[in-house]
């Protein structure tokens, strides 16, 4: 599932710190010194990349406790495609140079759109970058960049509002979008972004327009999570060595002062009321932002990434084990392996995207995977989106073949794909469908049936 050794640390460092994120697209720690050596801004995420996608800690993005649908236009939701129906599950992955979004209702079908570049290329970095996803409020936000602050959003995963900020271009970026973004989280009705010197961006109007809201870093902040009314960013100073952290108690509109600390950060997680925050040879705690409290993860191990899923953290260590732990105090003993660079959970199923396969699992133990271009964060949404509710106000409806016997009642909350969607007007012609299958989904040109009883 994994590449050993120092293949996987450079893919997955490539792919970014900062994840849900979640999990889970950034440079390797400690990459960015020596490249401000050679000759490069330090305003520039200067790490190694890599176009298959960006792992590292997922930022996983579950709709668990996030506002309801916020009161969404065309402008959020761009395109006349018809998406996923009400009150389905939706995945959206995203990561790699080409701008990659991919969105799934089942892990194992997936729709991939790509973005051109344009301006300055070096190895594993583009304008078009993407490190980081996150949803809230009925829209999924992927941020990345180079030199540039990179936004792409989507509120079904079919109809796309690529390059927001209109950064993607041969012209110099302007401030305040004149460095990456690393991260993204929704906390308290807005979207906060972090990254690259310390950039903070945040929009209050569910990703229209965003406003910088931090003063300059020396340094890259690399994950951001919310939780306890605060949102927590980490990440670490140019020269390598020592760690960074921010926090608003405001949903990202002002922050305290940067707190610098030996030991580098590179991603956070938040869960059961407590923040984890990790990087080489560091764990760290806390509640409130202020006050942390060394963990004792595998001391000594130098640790890959932290997320928090099923109900707990966990943390990968770069030797190829990870452990596990309820409240960031207590952990348990290693266990051998891999865990994918980016997980999400839904409500029967976890999904994963990884080096170059993507899937599922119902146990977060046994996955089934599929081959597909490799992607590094990964979020997940429950709530119903503003394209669903147009498609059922102008009266979309599908034709296709009577389902399979796999789409009958025969277990919780199923999914599977019943024909290739052809759009026509009226409903007669799927009352009987309907009858078998009262929730069809509209994803990756196929119809589905989902069972959410």
């Amino acid at each position: 599932m994994r590449l050993p050794g120092e293949a996987w640390f450079a893919l997955l460092l490539a792919v970014a710190c900062g994840c849900s994120s979640s999990s889970d697209d950034s440079s390797q720690p400690g990459v960015d010194a020596a490249a401000g050596a050679a000759g490069k801004s330090p305003g520039k995420d200067a790490g190694a990349s890599d176009a298959g996608g960006q792992g590292g800690n997922t930022q996983d993005a579950a709709s668990d406790g996030a506002p309801k649908t916020g009161p969404l236009t065309s402008q959020h939701c761009p395109g006349t495609a018809v998406g996923p129906a009400p009150g389905t599950e939706l995945f959206v992955a995203a990561s790699g140079t080409d701008g990659r979004i991919a969105s799934t209702l089942d892990g194992e079908t997936w729709q991939d759109v790509t973005t051109a570049s344009k301006g300055p290329i070096d190895p594993g970095h583009t304008r078009n970058l993407i490190r980081g996803v996150g949803y809230g409020g009925g829209v999924f936000v992927a941020v990345g960049g180079y030199d540039n602050a990179y936004i792409s959003t989507t509120c079904d995963g079919v109809n796309f509002h690529h390059d927001l900020l209109g950064t993607n271009t041969d012209a110099p970026p302007p401030p305040p979008y004149d460095n990456f973004l690393e991260a993204v989280t929704f906390a308290g009705g807005a979207f906060v972004a972090v990254g690259g010197a310390g950039v903070r961006l945040r929009s209050s109007d569910y990703s229209l327009s965003w406003q910088s809201t931090g003063s300059w870093i020396e340094g890259h902040l690399r994950s951001v999570a919310t939780g306890n009314g605060l949102v927590l960013a980490v990440g670490h100073d140019w020269g390598g060595g020592n760690g960074v952290w921010t926090v608003s108690a405001d949903a990202g509109a002002s922050w305290s002062a940067a707190t610098i600390t030996p030991g580098e950060l590179w991603h956070v997680a938040f869960g059961n009321g407590v923040f984890v925050a990790v990087g080489p040879n560091r764990c760290t705690t806390t509640k409130d932002g202020n006050s942390w409290s060394p963990c004792t993860a595998g001391a000594g191990s130098n640790h890959g990434d932290v997320r928090f899923i099923n109900g707990k953290f966990y943390l990968q260590n770069q030797d190829g084990s990870f452990v596990t732990s309820s409240d960031g105090s207590q952990w348990s003993a290693a266990t051998p392996g891999w865990l994918p660079l980016a997980t999400a959970q839904g409500a029967s199923r976890f999904v994963m995207v990884n080096v170059n396969t993507r899937g599922y699992s119902t146990d977060f133990t046994s996955w089934k995977e599929f081959s597909y271009p490799g992607m590094g964060k990964l979020a997940v949404a429950r709530s119903p989106t503003l394209r669903e509710r147009r498609a059922r106000r102008r009266r979309r409806t599908t034709s296709v073949r009577a389902p399979t016997s796999e789409c009958q009642r025969t277990a919780p909350r199923r999914s599977c794909c019943v024909g290739a969607s052809v759009g026509l007007r009226g409903r007669r012609e799927t009352a009987s469908l309907q009858l078998a299958c009262p929730v069809l989904l509209h994803h990756a040109g196929r119809l589905w049936c989902w069972d959410s009883h």
